[in-house]
């Protein structure tokens, strides 16, 4: 029996500024957050189909999309744990690596 399946995620990566919110009418807080959804084979093998960087307000929680190509160069690195990231990549080529072994091998009989 395959697994599969699909699933989001929300990681917090802390306030950014102070600003005028239009929606509160007033000074808030906003903060940055990331969020990506991930398709898994197994829970383990994973990788990542889609991720926004979003700027909201802490109160109202309104705000705005921003280009994942402006964020990640300013960060370093993505917050996105690895297996999720390059997990299915990861299982592929171990996959090929473990065919190519066994016909190199001669152990491969179709």
């Amino acid at each position: 029996m395959i697994i599969f399946g699909s699933r989001n995620d929300v990681v917090d990566l802390g306030a950014i500024e102070t600003r005028h919110c239009e929606t509160c009418e007033k000074l808030r807080q906003f903060k940055m957050i990331l969020r990506y959804k991930y398709w898994s084979l197994y829970w383990v093998f994973s990788t990542v189909a889609e991720k926004h960087y979003l700027v909201i307000c802490e109160v109202c929680g309104r705000g705005w999309e921003l280009e994942a190509t402006t964020v990640e160069p300013q960060m370093g690195k993505v917050p996105i744990p690895f297996m999720r990231r390059y997990g299915f990549a990861l299982f592929v080529s171990v996959g090929v690596a473990v065919i190519v072994f066994f016909a190199m091998a001669g152990a491969w009989k179709p």
